[in-house]
């Protein structure tokens, strides 16, 4: 079963108040079943984040991927300080000249924008050089683990049409709190509804 659990958190999450039970009748056992193997999980990190992921471009930002030319015997600061920046969800090193490797996302409202905030992170990391490589073409990769060995090899993607959003105040700070990592609980967006004094109803729709 917990293959199944597995399997079925990686497809559409259910924006619900309990959105494990959901998944839970779904597969005919019980929602303390369900929290308790991906709990499970998560201490092992098997599971490492269970997040919304955002369409940037579609929200207005401004993202480019950077390569940065950091000293090697700077490295472990540089990345505590590009860490810091709410714009940047992760990095990785490289075996490479340019050897820390980022993608950086700025809001529509960014007073720096993204080559004066860049300008900004490379002083602050000592970065020898970097470079800017934003996106020219996407693809979307979707990659989701096979764990059940049931899975089609090769999902198919629906052609979705979207609508144009007028983003308000709230969506922005929804959008803020549902990128952090919920906890594997009965109720996981409970506290982002108590922090903005929102209903369920808001946060589904919003």
């Amino acid at each position: 079963m917990k293959e199944e659990i597995l399997s079925r958190i990686q497809k559409k999450f259910p924006l619900v108040p309990k959105p494990f039970k959901v998944i839970a009748d779904e597969l005919g056992i019980s929602e303390e079943e369900v929290l308790t193997i991906l709990q499970e999980e998560k201490k092992k990190n098997i599971i490492r984040q269970t997040s919304a992921i955002f369409d940037t471009k579609r929200l207005g930002y401004t993202s480019s991927l950077v390569a940065f030319k950091i000293p090697a015997e700077k490295i472990s600061a540089a990345v505590k300080i590009i860490n810091s920046h709410p714009g940047i969800s992760h990095n990785y090193e490289r075996n490479h000249e340019f050897n820390i490797w980022f993608t950086l996302a700025v809001a529509p409202d960014s007073k720096l924008g993204l080559e004066k905030t860049l300008e900004i992170l490379a002083d602050l990391t000592e970065a020898q050089d970097y470079i800017m490589l934003p996106t020219l073409k996407l693809f979307k990769i979707n990659v989701k683990l096979n764990t059940t060995g049931k899975d089609e090899k090769k999902e198919k993607v629906k052609k979705v049409v979207h609508t144009d959003i007028d983003l308000t105040p709230l969506h922005h700070q929804i959008i803020r709190k549902a990128q952090y990592n919920i906890e594997m609980v009965s109720e996981p967006f409970k506290p982002i509804i108590d922090e903005l004094k929102i209903d369920y109803d808001t946060f589904s729709l919003s």
